[in-house]
């Protein structure tokens, strides 16, 4: 895209006066704003996201050892250790899941929003491609009108020789 855009500011003619000259800066000027959006929302989107993950299994096999062990000195059915733990499992699961969806959420509305504006961008600089080459083929490849000046140095001043000399105006 940026390649694209210095071709146009850069090429080898300039735009007369006129409307083409401000609808196509207006374009460009409006593909570099979307551009610089694109990229605040990429940015966005992968940038300040922590996620949140459910402990490994030592952990919960050291839970479950502690559960039983509470249960056996107060004489509780060790069957409720299982119960226990697939409840905080199931628990821990679930607060795990909602907070990386939220987070996945946020994400992909960025994600969004960056595509949406690069294909505005796109569009943009399809779009300041119309000016240019109306422009194009109305003043040919270089439109500016060159004329030649004669300059004497003081060599030449002496042979009474101009140097003709290219010089745009």
């Amino acid at each position: 895209m940026g390649s694209i855009i210095y071709y146009y500011l850069t090429s080898v003619f300039d735009f007369v006066e006129g409307w083409p000259k401000c609808i196509f800066i207006g374009l460009l000027v409006l593909s570099i704003l979307s551009l610089f959006v694109a990229l605040y929302h990429i940015i966005r989107s992968y940038f300040n996201f922590g996620y949140r993950y459910i402990p490994p299994n030592s952990d919960w096999e050291e839970y479950y050892e502690g559960l039983e062990d509470y249960y056996d000195q107060n004489d509780v059915d060790t069957t409720q250790a299982n119960k226990d733990l697939k409840k905080a499992l199931i628990d821990e699961l679930a607060v795990s899941h909602e907070f990386n969806y939220n987070n996945n959420n946020i994400k992909s509305y960025h994600l969004h929003k960056a595509n949406g504006f690069i294909i505005s961008t796109i569009l943009f600089v399809l779009l300041a491609a119309g000016p240019y080459f109306f422009n194009y083929s109305k003043n040919g490849p270089n439109n500016s009108k060159q004329t030649i000046h004669y300059i004497m140095t003081d060599q030449d001043q002496e042979n009474q020789k101009p140097k003709a000399l290219k010089v745009k105006s």
